[in-house]
């Protein structure tokens, strides 16, 4: 039993350091993405539209001042579907593809406002 014990303590002195070294890049390149805010509103959201470079991981920092839950979503794998429950604020993170097109998010509440925004690289502004 011992023996067991200690193979045991031995494997997590390995791992754990190289989960945590990995666990902490990932961590340090998202706790660095620039912040986008999104408000939630009974009239739909804003912005309509907002920037990013090529390839950019943007952290989208979703407000919602209504009494309903909200939905954001995207056409693309760039963004997983979020619900923003009523009167909270939620982050999630956007990365885009790179592909120099436009991409679009969709914001809105079940049965009320819906808002499309528009997601533009910066290649595709000039």
């Amino acid at each position: 039993m011992d023996s067991l014990v200690g193979r045991l303590g031995l494997v997590m002195l390995l791992v754990l350091p190289l989960a945590a070294a990995c666990r902490g890049d990932e961590g340090d390149a998202l706790s660095d993405a620039r912040a986008v805010t999104i408000e939630q509103r009974d009239d739909g959201c804003n912005p309509t539209a907002f920037p990013v470079d090529a390839g950019e991981t943007v952290r989208l920092v979703v407000t919602n001042q209504t009494e309903a839950a909200y939905y954001l979503g995207a056409e693309d794998e760039g963004l997983r579907p979020m619900t923003v429950p009523a009167g909270e604020t939620k982050s999630t993170y956007y990365v885009d593809p790179g592909d120099g097109e436009p991409h679009t998010l969709r914001c809105y509440a079940g049965g009320g406002a819906s808002t499309t925004i528009r997601v533009e690289q910066a290649s595709a502004r000039e």
